[in-house]
């Protein structure tokens, strides 16, 4: 495969902002044993975890959006998941 030409054209777009994904994506547990879903961490015994994602490019004035996928299983009723964002400079 050859190298691309280099355009001499001026240039007609300048991106000065873009969206930027990050994820954490674990298969260790399969919940079902069926091996068609799988799971990251388990809160059992450990029930915290902090997760850490590097935006080094972020524009502090734009939002964000968080999207969260939690299973959760109980033997009795009060299940819950609270989810916290730290706002860090």
């Amino acid at each position: 495969m050859g190298g691309a030409q280099l355009s001499s054209s001026s240039e007609t777009n300048l991106v000065t902002t873009f969206i930027d994904y990050d994820f954490i994506e674990e298969d260790d547990y399969n919940l079902g044993k069926s091996g068609k879903q799988w799971y990251g961490d388990i809160y059992d015994v450990q029930t915290s975890y902090n997760y850490s994602f590097s935006m080094p490019n972020i524009v502090n004035t734009d939002s964000i959006r968080v999207y969260a996928k939690i299973i959760g299983h109980a033997s009795s009723n009060g299940t819950s998941y609270t989810l916290a964002l730290e706002e860090i400079h």
